[in-house]
């Protein structure tokens, strides 16, 4: 079986720069949009689809052997759900493991996504980025029954980064760091704690809030190419 890690989160809100810290330092982040640009340097003129197709294929690789892997994806449309957890099931035992980041402010995240542009990186439209913003939490408790672990992470407009809570399935806890972010405490934490309820747990274990960090093969797994990322 496979560990599949997911760092998630609407563009410009951090993933890609500090998702690394979240996850076993010994395996690469799969990352559909640098493929994509690297391609399309290198001329390939249908450069969406041999992104695609490249990492579509990394994965099946290494679920059929049984290789944990790590994938940026920013799970803010209903297909990215889709596609996810067509591979964890693609292999019984598979677990998901899920790294999000979040933040109470849009602006922030169509701020970084702009200068990221401004940079010479991918575009991707301020209608795109507030959808995903807005369906990140609403996604999230609706897949929540299928994720094994979930890591909750706060951004702040100051570059600061904060865990928020830590749950596992497994062992049926939710830790509580930093409970201050609207968008968890607002509704998310009830959510959390109603879930691990039905799952026999009388009350989340709560822990101090944490210090922020320093700055057969035939088979298909069910993503479909050109649709929003």
């Amino acid at each position: 079986m496979s560990d599949i890690y997911i760092i998630a989160g609407a563009p410009g809100v951090g993933k890609s720069t500090k998702g690394a810290d979240y996850i076993d330092p010994e395996l690469d982040i799969l990352n559909e949009d640098e493929t994509r640009l690297k391609y399309k340097e290198l001329g390939f003129p249908d450069y969406e689809h041999y992104a695609m197709t490249r990492v579509r294929g990394i994965i099946k690789h290494r679920i059929i052997h049984d290789q944990d892997f790590a994938l940026e994806l920013n799970l803010g449309f209903d297909h990215q759900y889709e596609y996810i957890l067509n591979a964890k099931t693609f292999k019984w035992g598979n677990k998901l493991n899920i790294i999000l980041f979040h933040t109470d402010s849009l602006q922030l995240c169509l701020d970084r996504a702009r200068e990221r542009h401004e940079s010479g990186l991918h575009l991707v439209e301020p209608d795109t980025i507030r959808k995903m913003y807005q369906n990140t939490i609403p996604l999230l408790k609706k897949n929540f029954a299928v994720i094994d672990n979930l890591v909750l992470l706060d951004a702040k407009i100051n570059n600061r980064l904060d865990t928020v809570a830590v749950y596992d399935k497994e062992s049926k806890t939710l830790d509580l760091y930093d409970t201050s972010p609207l968008w968890f405490k607002k509704d998310l934490q009830r959510f959390m704690e109603q879930f691990l309820a039905e799952l026999k747990i009388e009350h989340p274990r709560i822990k101090p809030w944490e210090p922020p960090r320093d700055e057969d093969e035939d088979q298909d797994i069910g993503y479909e190419p050109g649709r929003g990322r």
